[in-house]
């Protein structure tokens, strides 16, 4: 194979396999960041407003880099946009708002949520004072839960965010907690886009159910346990059956001794039988024979005879 050939093959292997790498590791990544599912979405680059209900105001699609929602009117005392559910609890809302112009240091230009009519409401509102306030509107009842100094700047925008999970309220700007409080005034409602005394424009609206999955934590793979080889139990050695003791004849030979278990008065003299203690008698038996299974028994034959071994 030319040197050629076996860099183009080279290349080719590793291309393949940094591909699936990729691809294994989107799959991780997109399992371990599954993100909170959308219930609502406006940016409003159709130039409509399907799906809004207007209240006060004078509101219109206008550019600005983007297409975006503006209020024009900042005379009008309280102008609003109301957009979802009624029955929507526990989600979070997010936009970009900028303020173009304050009709009074009382101005407000403001992110709703939980409306339940169109003055009972969270918002989070930027003020002509330079603060950011998270409040609630109950009729004509504002109460400040909590409250972040801020410069705004007219023209500029900034990125807005409530949160409401149970009685827990809480709202941001541009990721900086404004407040988060303990509250049960409003259970439920739509979202809202609201002005006071000034004039705004907001953009890139969206609402998610505020539950995230978190990652994926994997378990730590088990090692095998190695099992302790046990070594193999020792051969066992076979007794050897024969033994060398003095014969009748006064030589000293191998016999082959086979026990016989008798009564106790049945040990007298018998031809090829020797005179034992009362619980054995041995038979001496030819070469060649081999008693297998009696050798315990010889064993113990010859210890009561004193057979040297």
């Amino acid at each position: 194979m030319s040197a050629s050939l076996r860099g183009r093959t080279l290349r080719r292997s590793l291309g393949a396999a940094g591909l699936s790498g990729l691809v294994a590791a989107g799959l991780l990544l997109s399992i371990g960041t599954a993100e909170a599912a959308t219930l609502f979405g406006a940016d409003f680059e159709s130039g409509s407003t399907s799906g809004w209900s207007k209240s006060g105001g004078t509101w219109s699609v206008v550019s600005d880099g983007t297409s975006v929602l503006a209020q024009s009117d900042t005379g009008s005392e309280r102008a609003r946009q109301f957009a979802g559910n009624t029955s929507w609890t526990n989600y979070s809302v997010q936009a970009r708002v900028k303020a173009t112009a304050f009709g009074s240091s009382a101005g407000v230009v403001a992110l709703t949520g939980r409306a339940a009519g169109s003055t009972k409401m969270y918002r989070l509102s930027l003020t002509g004072a330079n603060r950011v306030q998270l409040e609630t509107m109950n009729g004509s009842a504002v109460t400040v839960l909590g409250s972040l100094a801020q410069t705004i700047s007219p023209g500029t925008y900034y990125t807005l965010k409530l949160s409401f999970s149970g009685t827990t309220i809480s709202g941001s700007v541009n990721g900086a907690g404004v407040g988060s409080v303990t509250d049960s005034t409003i259970a439920a409602g739509r979202i809202g886009l609201l002005t006071e005394n000034a004039a705004g424009r907001f953009d890139d609206v969206v609402v998610d159910d505020g539950v995230s999955t978190p990652p994926l934590r994997r378990r730590p793979r088990r090692r095998p346990r190695r099992r302790a080889v046990r070594p193999p139990p020792p051969a066992r050695r076979r007794p050897q059956a024969p033994s060398t003791w003095p014969r009748r004849d006064g030589q000293r030979g191998r016999h082959h001794l086979r026990a016989d278990h008798a009564d106790l008065g049945d040990h007298a003299d018998r031809r090829g039988r020797h005179d034992l203690p009362a619980r054995w008698h041995l038979r001496a038996l030819g070469d060649g024979h081999r008693p297998g299974r009696q050798q315990r028994v010889v064993r113990r034959a010859e210890d009561d005879l004193g057979v040297p071994r």
